[in-house]
């Protein structure tokens, strides 16, 4: 069973899988898939001056993406956390509060990205990936499986590592993994 809160808003085409959740606050584009045991629009666990501090802003999600099951969207507590159309995120994937997520970016498997990052369009967060908060990383990005991103990282690179560093100009590999996940580009 389902729980879309009545204030939700769901695009045409939209499909929802089993045991999902989408919260109040929560906006999502046409021809979005919610695989089961999704959650839209968690509370963040944040604090202030020792106080948590609540989501009061909500989530927009844009045409054309795709949340495998166990993948969690945090509410924003400053400005709305943002995905971009066409994005993609793989199992148990967690975007963070008030985080922006260009267009075309693919978050594999169990990739993580705290409250307040930034990731350019473009952009693949390999597998169990981990982005400390208020971290941007540029467009056509590659960031490797299992790194510790502790810093920003520019535009068109290839990163990886504990902690992560950039590697190598990334010469379009990212075209050809998104094609991959018949991701349009």
């Amino acid at each position: 069973m389902n729980s879309i809160h009545p204030n939700a808003k769901l695009g045409k085409g939209t499909i929802i899988g089993e045991f999902s959740i989408i919260h109040d606050k929560v906006t999502l584009g046409d021809n979005v898939i919610v695989c089961s045991l999704v959650e839209i629009g968690a509370q963040p666990v944040s604090y202030s001056n020792d106080k948590l501090v609540k989501g009061m802003y909500g989530v927009r999600i844009g045409n054309n993406c795709v949340f495998h099951s166990g993948t969690k969207v945090v509410l924003g507590t400053e400005r709305d956390t943002i995905i971009g159309k066409d994005s993609h995120f793989g199992q148990n994937a967690i975007i963070g509060h008030d985080s922006i997520i260009g267009e075309k970016v693919n978050f594999m498997n169990s990739a993580v990205a705290n409250g307040f990052v930034e990731v350019g369009s473009l952009t693949m967060i390999g597998c169990g990936a981990f982005i400390r908060n208020r971290i941007k990383i540029g467009k056509n990005v590659i960031i490797g499986m299992g790194s510790n991103v502790l810093e920003d990282i520019s535009d068109n690179v290839v990163a990886f590592g504990n902690p992560c560093k950039v590697q190598r100009k990334n010469d379009g590999d990212v075209k050809f993994i998104l094609k991959q996940f018949m991701i349009g580009v």
